[in-house]
């Protein structure tokens, strides 16, 4: 394993001459995609090397951003670069301006072909395999109030933890690689449909969907009004204010006070539930049950469809797409979860979306 400060000739000519190449990217955090640094491993001449280049540490020696560009950029161009869990890398090379040239490996996907009912994490996936425990990422920030950043942890511990991220990802692609090419089905999918899918979720990802902004501002307005009148009619009923949200406060009013029965009990609290299920039964004899479940829908709505859909920059959203997130092979998305989105509804969500006609 080493520790690159300094771009040589001598690294890029080694580059230029390997067959294939892992790569894998060190973030501020999984929300924070702003580089740290990269690791890479190949093999020449039957030896295995990973290197970790650090960018922004404040106890190493950093490599120039300009030189790690040119770095990156030879290592990207390489017909066979090597990820594990390429949708998170690509995001995060994305920022900086760049990307693969040619379709890239994912060991994650193998793993998922090889066997969708495992753990498909790169440190799981080692231990099953090589019987190697690789060093968690606690293990060097800590946690809680003695957790530390990435970036101010010692040089001789982020350099083994971050170079056996590559290290690994190059062993594991070959050892997966080898069993998927012996299956002539697996290999198929792998090659035609699984590996060219990341490229069109990488478009995906990047361009974002258009959003119509002042739809889903007036979907909120909509909501606050609608939720205020519920509300004020639930009150006017029950004859006090409520906190519509307390499951203690409404199994008062509905248990003790209008002496309901208990249809169902918390699993953890053992005390009486107030959820749909229930409040549906209850708005059988109950008018005021009836209009929690509205005011109820309109609340889901403000608090997770509007913030979903609002965008961060410009007028796009972009979300995440999971090409191995089910074991039934089912692809799946999230931030927001684009299926979760109601097909029919009185406000017509879905229409917030619209299409990119510059695109095509």
């Amino acid at each position: 394993m080493v520790l690159l400060s300094e771009l040589s000739s001598e690294t890029i000519s080694w580059i230029e001459e390997v067959d294939e190449i892992s790569l894998d990217t060190e973030t501020v955090s999984l929300k924070d995609l702003s580089i740290l640094g990269f690791s890479f491993a190949a093999k020449k001449d039957n030896k295995l090397i990973a290197f970790y280049v650090p960018l922004k540490h404040s106890k190493m020696t950093n490599m120039s951003f300009g030189d790690a560009g040119v770095l990156l950029s030879l290592i990207l161009s390489r017909k066979n670069v090597i990820f594990h869990n390429y949708s998170f890398d690509s995001r995060v090379l994305f920022k900086v301006g760049l990307g693969v040239k040619y379709l890239p490996h994912d060991t994650l996907i193998l793993s998922q072909l090889w066997d969708e009912n495992i753990p498909h994490g790169l440190k799981s996936l080692v231990d099953r395999y090589f019987g190697y425990r690789m060093t968690k990422y606690e293990e060097i920030c800590g946690k809680g109030k003695s957790k530390i950043n990435l970036s101010d942890a010692e040089p001789n511990v982020v350099d083994e933890y971050a170079s056996d991220d590559a290290l690994w990802t190059f062993i594991l692609f070959s050892y997966l690689y080898s069993r998927i090419e012996k299956d002539e089905g697996l290999l198929r999918i792998y090659e035609k449909i699984e590996r060219p899918l990341t490229r069109v979720i990488y478009d995906m990802q990047t361009k974002g969907f258009l959003v119509d902004v002042n739809r889903v501002e007036e979907i909120a307005v909509l909501c606050r009004a609608e939720m205020e009148k519920y509300k004020k009619a639930i009150h006017e009923i029950m004859g006090r204010e409520v906190n519509l949200n307390s499951t203690k406060q409404l199994k008062e009013y509905f248990i003790d006070e209008c002496h309901m029965d208990i249809l169902k009990t918390s699993k953890i609290t053992k005390e009486p539930s107030m959820d749909k299920e229930v409040l549906e039964q209850y708005a059988e004899k109950v008018k005021e049950a009836d209009l929690i479940l509205k005011y109820r829908h309109f609340q889901k709505v403000l608090s997770t469809f509007v913030p979903a859909l609002t965008p961060q920059e410009s007028d796009k959203i972009c979300a995440l797409f999971n090409q191995s997130g089910t074991v039934s092979g089912r692809f799946s998305s999230s931030s927001p979860n684009m299926q979760n989105i109601p097909r029919e509804d009185e406000m017509k969500i879905r229409h917030i979306i619209l299409p990119d006609l510059g695109e095509f």
